[in-house]
């Protein structure tokens, strides 16, 4: 994979990052309101808009190793608001870039052509439009991600040691946005051992291991935060099954049409490009293998968390198509564009699911915003809420961030979740005596299963039923809201 200097500075100072960028942003930007805050991204805003002593309480026992995040967030949400669409800005700008980054780097391993066509492809595909419009670290990572890879490419050839230095300073913010996506050190092991068999020095090895140890000591407390939070960060992660490895190109693409087809164009860039295909195509393998052997002892196996090798793939994708022999010139690009075109056309379902829900993959919307117009409706003053609280929903959140000061009195709260330093609220022991209090009661009940650190909801039911009745019933998707007024039927 030997490059000389100046073709790198050459290709660099073209302009391949410049119609990516502008068609992720354009992807990314379209419809950015559309999708609901999901329970991640309530978890997101309740954290970020806490004070810094009380955002301090929650890490102290929850999300440790999202902290640096969540504290970028109260900055950026004191400056310009909280929100849809202020939340997901920063994943949108970072969409944009990485759609950028992924064209030099495409450029610099292959030719502009490449570099182009990975970028393009980069920004249409569905995990693009996911990931750039949630308001969590995900995207922002995976550009640092990106960044690290480019950098360390120009370290090995330019041999300068400020490009070592930046390298090193790319993987510590990676490390403090996400750390299980420094999984992509792997892959970089990869590269550095193929320069090491081409200079035939093992000091090679200096330079880039001194960077990855100065980026680890610098995130030592935050992993050391992070191993104590094992047990409560994990609650959506598993450990490896082939179930799993078999679906990660899904999950990491958004979509069964999209995965089918980038991994296609990549193996395809892969063969086509001798060594330099063969060694990115082990960069790219090398992190989801890390995983799989990780997720074997630590149940942290989730496509979340590996979703960098999708730009990798790309970069393999334009190396594959760039080999075709196409036209030169303006016929040449008409051809490449239609091409961009069919696979934007055969991914739009893709792209519309993306768009529509941010659940977990394939499952239900649950519409908080709906509930919360019911609830905004039919409010009367003195009228209080409870929640079934168990699981991982945060319907209490969701109400809270769509009702504001309109919310009803949360009434079996025994103090708020700021207080407690967590997600979930505690609740009275005894929800007679907290409901005697009120006659007029909505309930609000998120589908899915009720494990989880919150209470059970059987008690709160039962004195319900003993001295309310049932006054109102509101069924939406994945969740239902209920009114209930004091009194036997």
């Amino acid at each position: 994979m030997k490059t000389n200097p100046g073709d790198v500075g050459a290709r660099l100072a073209g302009a391949v990052w410049i119609p990516p960028v502008v068609l992720a942003a354009a992807m990314v930007g379209w419809q950015a309101a559309r999708p609901q805050l999901w329970r991640d991204e309530f978890a997101t805003w309740s954290a970020a808009t806490r004070s810094p002593s009380a955002l301090d309480r929650l890490t102290e026992h929850i999300d440790g190793v999202l902290e640096p995040y969540y504290r970028f967030l109260h900055v950026w949400i004191g400056i310009f608001g909280d929100s849809v669409v202020a939340l997901r800005w920063p994943s949108m700008l970072a969409a944009a870039a990485t759609a950028g980054l992924v064209g030099v780097l495409g450029a610099v391993v292959g030719t502009p052509r490449a570099g182009l066509l990975a970028g393009l492809v980069y920004a249409v595909l569905p995990s693009t439009i996911r990931y750039g419009q949630e308001a969590r670290p995900y995207a922002l990572a995976e550009l640092a991600a990106v960044a690290a890879t480019l950098l360390l490419f120009l370290a090995l050839r330019r041999r300068r040691w400020y490009l070592w230095a930046g390298y090193a300073v790319t993987l510590a913010l990676l490390g403090t946005l996400h750390l299980v996506m420094l999984l992509v050190l792997a892959g970089h092991l990869v590269a550095v051992l193929d320069d090491v068999r081409t200079t035939r020095s093992w000091r090679s090895l200096l330079p880039p291991g001194a960077a990855v140890l100065g980026a680890v000591a610098v995130l030592v407390p935050l992993m050391l935060r992070g191993y104590t939070q094992t047990g409560a960060q994990l609650g959506s992660s598993h450990r490896t099954s082939l179930y799993l490895l078999a679906e990660l190109p899904v999950g990491v693409c958004y979509g069964v049409v999209a995965a089918a087809a980038l991994l296609v164009a990549a193996v395809a860039g892969a063969l086509l490009n001798g060594r330099t295909g063969r060694v990115f195509g082990l960069m790219t393998l090398a992190p989801i293998a890390a995983l799989a052997v990780l997720a074997l002892f630590v149940p942290v196996f989730n496509h979340r968390y590996v979703i960098f090798v999708a730009p990798l793939a790309c970069v393999l994708a334009g190396l594959g198509v760039a080999r075709l022999r196409l036209p030169a010139g303006r016929e040449g690009m008409l051809y490449g564009l239609g091409a961009l075109l069919l696979l934007l056309l055969i991914t739009l379902p893709e792209q519309d699911t993306a768009r529509r829900s941010h659940e977990e993959f394939s499952a239900p919307l649950i519409d908080y915003r709906g509930a919360a117009r019911v609830i905004a409706v039919g409010r009367q003053p003195g009228d209080a809420i409870v929640y079934q609280r168990g699981g991982w929903q945060f319907a209490d959140i969701a109400m809270e961030y769509y009702l504001r000061r309109n919310a009803p009195a949360d009434v079996l709260a025994a103090t708020t979740r700021i207080a407690a330093g967590g997600f979930w609220t505690p609740e009275e022991p005894a929800p007679d005596a907290a409901l005697a209090r009120v006659d007029r009661v909505w309930a609000v009940l998120p589908d899915g299963s009720a494990s989880g650190p919150g209470p059970r909801f059987d008690r709160v039911r039962a004195a319900l039923a003993r001295s309310f009745r049932e006054a109102g019933r509101w069924r939406l998707s994945g969740i239902t809201v209920l009114l209930f007024l004091r009194g036997r039927a």
